[in-house]
Formats: structure tokens, sequence, C-alpha cells
């Protein structure tokens, strides 16, 4: 199987997807509740990916994560951008 026969087939398989409208009956039959757990999900774990480059929070063999090196410039910077940009959404809203 070439790749430009795969792409044929991914392009034709989106096609038929579109005209009968299978994705919006499957977009619609997953609940709105799970939706917006999987959402927050996916945030939490982009924001601990965040909070470990930082080094706000560090690995421990015990805990599996502990609190960081919070006398370091890097992670009270990125702590205090964190709770400014919090505090702007929660003026805004």
């Amino acid at each position: 199987m070439c790749a430009e026969h795969g792409y044929k087939t991914v392009g034709n398989q989106s096609f038929f997807h579109a005209v009968l409208r299978v994705r919006q009956f499957v977009i619609d039959a997953i609940l709105q509740n799970l939706k917006r757990a999987v959402s927050a999900g996916v945030g939490l774990f982009l924001a601990i990916i965040a909070l470990e480059e930082s080094n706000v929070i560090v690995a421990h063999p015990a805990t599996l994560v502990t609190l960081g090196y919070l006398t370091k410039p890097v992670p009270v910077l990125i702590l205090l951008g964190s709770f400014c940009r919090c505090g702007y959404r929660c003026l805004a809203a």
C-alpha cells in the first residue's frame, strides 16, 4: 500500500462522514458532562506538565510529586504570573 492510496482512503472516508453526518451523530451521542470532564482532565494534565517544567512541583519517590524550590526566581515568577492572570480573569468576568 503506497502513501498516496492511504491519503485517498482517508480523504474518501472524510468525505463520506461529512455527507452522511456521522461526525455530528457521534458528537451528539457524547454526553455534555463527559465532554467537560475530558476537557478538564486535559487542562489539568497540561497544567501539571507546565508546573513540572517550571520546577514548581518536582518528583518525589514517596509521594510522586512534591512542592519544588520556591526560593529560586523561576518558580516564583511562574506562580506570580499565574495568580495575576487568574485575578485578571476574575475581575474581567
